[in-house]
């Protein structure tokens, strides 16, 4: 195995097996194999004291604090085990040799880290009060600054597990209101980074304190989306603290909407290539191919054109104009509703030299970054940078990374250009009225930051990755299990429902017991219907059924709306557990559900549809076929209808008439598919053999030469009843399945 392996073994043995001789065996194995020897003193301490406790025991001691002691072994080589995986790191990985070389031994708990934060914070002050190389100095002073952070990022990655000193240190000094709030923010990050590397406690609730007791929105924001990506997938009774801290912030119902919300936007942000496909093929096309328009300060606005256009197609302005609009409208409406709209176009702008450096990616926009100096000295007369930093509606990455694409084209635009470069629309063209101080749009900007780390970054496959299953569903962590989140995770379903993502549904309601909740287990059971499971939507809905009857007699008479709403609640159960008996092929059932849903909707059409086929497969064939001719006498351009109709003649031994039914449908083009078979099926009850042949052969031409036959006889024992029926045998069932192959072997 190699080292990772080996420690991710060794990981299990504490945190789930809790086997202290285990892990002290696989430990002292990996610190072998890695050489490096820092460790082995602390392992040989735990040794030690593990081989008294044994003595002890053998000797017959009843020692009550047995059980606690142990587990206190277990924490120290879950230390050692995390520290052992950070020396592997930095050994095996590019982003971590690369910090590890650069911090150049930042103690963590040196007084001198907030001496430096606070100073910078004092000079910057004082910056208004030079008047001889200003400019000069001001640069050199964000420049040194921004290096020693970047440092200070670099020292917290790689730092070993944190002690309590460490950590309040830490604390203390972020939330401390004499530091520069953008140090706070790469601070904070940096911190997620390391303690989703190795679940570092300390670390975990210097991000959780934070989230606590921050004042300033993106601080705070940061540190939630911290402290959840940073939560051990298990091991719930191992890190029972950390359990208990969730449970205890969760009480909060702000924290679970916040939770609420961060879940639905991570899933925003995994949209975010399907998105831009959706814009590149829907929104984008229409823009180019108007492209005689332009976008200013003064809105949309027409180029000059030939003004003979005016005179042959005086209306081709006006709709063009107007699909713009149009398709600008999606793209605003995408935005409001959390989609990220600018990932596929900046995503191909993060190769410039500022994104070599790791810190970077996480440093919130300011025009004084010194990587921004050439930005600024070729825009100097041009408030570009300013607007950007002020109406941008893009993520802190996408603002740089436009700044960085903006200098080296800043000389080759028209004077009009640049003059308009100063203005609110040059950045934002479609206007927007988020508020940008908000909880819910800093949160959303910082994690499109994050994703673009790690789906963008040179090194991104070395970090463990928020947005892969399973972590990417949070909600589902055992960290959560002590806490009350069903109202928000039913929340979280409908909103993944709605976006037809129902795996991820599924994973959310595993976590939920509903079994006394009427809507949750209507919910689950529509669920189970797009999983194609109607066994269990049944189950579901029967039960649903079962609350609902059971509380019906606390329903007020005089309670109209309530009432209203009770009655739409039992028409969506039986119309859910007459679609599940129909899949299932309980067609019985299906007959009485549908017979019931038409008393109330007699004109529904997929009812009466569905109670024919129903009726049919049941066994009342002639009734079931009478209604289909009703139907499809008032739709006889419905191709469902007359599938089913000609299904149902096959069955009352009338291929002929279903024939022509499927003539009519081969004149219109409208044969395909399965209807192949079928009609071989006809032609074949009728003995037109031949006919038949041809049909099963245009039914199988996509078939793969090996499966043909096994296909097309699991089709005819599907079919079984109805093909004897129509006085077909199963040897000739087989028989023509060899039939099927014949041309293709005269072929070869």
């Amino acid at each position: 195995m190699t080292d990772i392996e080996l420690i991710k073994v060794a990981q299990t043995s504490i945190v789930d097996e809790k086997d202290v001789g285990k892990a002290i065996s696989l430990l002292s194995q990996i610190s072998e194999q890695i050489g490096y020897g820092p460790y082995r003193p602390l392992l040989a301490s735990v040794i030690n004291d593990y081989n008294l406790m044994k003595h002890f025991m053998l000797e017959g001691y009843k020692d009550p604090e047995r059980e606690k002691l142990y587990f206190s072994l277990l924490t120290r080589l879950y230390n050692i085990c995390n520290d052992c995986k950070i020396a592997v790191l930095v050994k095996r990985n590019g982003a971590y040799m690369q910090a590890q070389s650069s911090y150049q031994s930042i103690s963590l708990t040196s007084d001198d880290i907030r001496t430096r934060l606070e100073a910078f914070v004092q000079d910057t002050a004082m910056l208004s009060l030079q008047t001889e190389n200003s400019d000069q100095h001001k640069n050199k002073l964000y420049a040194d600054h921004q290096k020693y952070v970047a440092r200070l990022f670099d020292a917290v990655l790689v730092s070993p597990v944190w002690s309590h000193d460490v950590a309040t240190f830490a604390e203390k000094t972020i939330l401390s209101p004499t530091i520069d709030i953008n140090d706070a923010l790469i601070i904070t990050s940096a911190i997620m980074l390391a303690a989703m590397a190795t679940t570092d406690i300390e670390k975990w609730k210097v991000l959780l304190n934070v989230y606590r007791e921050a004042k300033d929105v993106r601080l705070r924001e940061r540190a939630l989306v911290g402290w959840v990506f940073a939560l051990p997938d298990t091991g719930s009774s191992f890190f029972s603290e950390i359990r208990q801290c969730v449970s205890e912030v969760c009480a909060d119902e702000h924290c679970r909407n916040e939770l609420k919300e961060l879940q639905i936007q991570i899933f925003y942000c995994l949209n975010a290539e399907r998105d831009n496909a959706d814009i590149q093929r829907d929104i984008m096309p229409t823009l180019m191919k108007n492209n005689n328009l332009q976008i200013s300060r003064l809105g949309i606005v027409e180029k000059e054109e030939d003004p003979m256009q005016d005179i042959l197609n005086p209306d081709a302005a006006e709709k063009a104009m107007e699909e713009v609009e149009n398709s600008m409208r999606k793209m605003i409406d995408m935005q409001k509703q959390g989609a990220d709209i600018y990932f596929g176009g900046f995503s191909q702008m993060k190769r410039f030299p500022f994104f070599y450096t790791l810190s970077n990616w996480f440093c919130p926009f300011y025009i004084e970054h010194p990587q921004l100096q050439p930005t600024r000295d070729s825009m100097k007369d041009v408030g570009f940078l300013d607007v950007l930093f002020s109406h941008g509606p893009f993520c802190d990455s996408d603002k740089y990374s436009f700044a960085l694409a903006m200098s080296s084209v800043i000389d080759k635009l028209p004077a009009n250009v640049r003059e308009m470069l100063g203005n609110a629309e040059a950045v934002s063209p479609m206007h927007t009225d988020f508020d940008k101080q908000s909880e819910t749009y800093v949160r959303r900007v910082y994690l499109q930051d994050l994703y673009r780390f790690y789906r963008l970054y040179a090194f991104k496959n070395e970090f463990r990755n928020p947005f892969d299953k399973p972590n990417s569903l949070f909600l589902t962590n055992e960290m959560f299990a002590d806490v009350s989140l069903s109202g928000e995770i039913m929340q979280v379903v409908s909103f993944l429902m709605k976006r037809k993502q129902y795996a991820d549904a599924a994973e959310l309601m595993r976590t939920q017991d509903v079994t006394d909740n009427a809507d949750a287990l209507i919910l689950r059971a529509t669920l189970s219907q797009h999983l194609a499971d109607p066994a269990a939507a049944k189950d579901d809905f029967i039960a649903a059924a079962t609350l609902i009857e059971k509380n019906k007699a606390a329903i007020m008479d005089d309670l109209s709306d309530e009432a209203a709403l009770l009655a739409a609640k039992e028409k969506r159960i039986l119309k859910g557990l007459a679609m599940a008996t129909f899949r299932m092929g309980d067609f019985k059932s299906a007959t009485d559900y549908y017979s019931r849903l038409l008393e109330h909707d007699p004109d529904n059409q997929t009812f009466l549809l569905n109670l024919c086929v129903s009726q049919i497969n049941n066994g009342d064939v002639e009734t079931g076929v009478n209604g289909l001719y009703k139907l499809y006498y008032k739709y006889p351009e419905n191709l469902t209808v007359c599938r089913a109709l000609a299904w149902g003649l096959m069955d009352l031994q009338k291929p002929q008439q279903a024939i022509n039914i499927y003539s009519k449908m081969l004149i219109k083009g409208k044969l395909s598919g399965v209807d192949n078979l079928n009609v071989g099926y006809c032609a074949w009850f009728n003995g037109d053999i031949s006919v038949a042949h041809d049909y099963f052969r245009k039914y199988l031409y996509r078939t793969k030469a090996a499966e043909k036959r096994e296909k097309i006889l699991s089709d005819f024992m599907k079919d079984k009843r109805l093909l004897e029926k129509n006085g077909i045998s199963e040897a000739e069932m087989k028989i023509m399945a060899d039939l099927a192959l014949i041309k293709e072997d005269e072929d070869k």
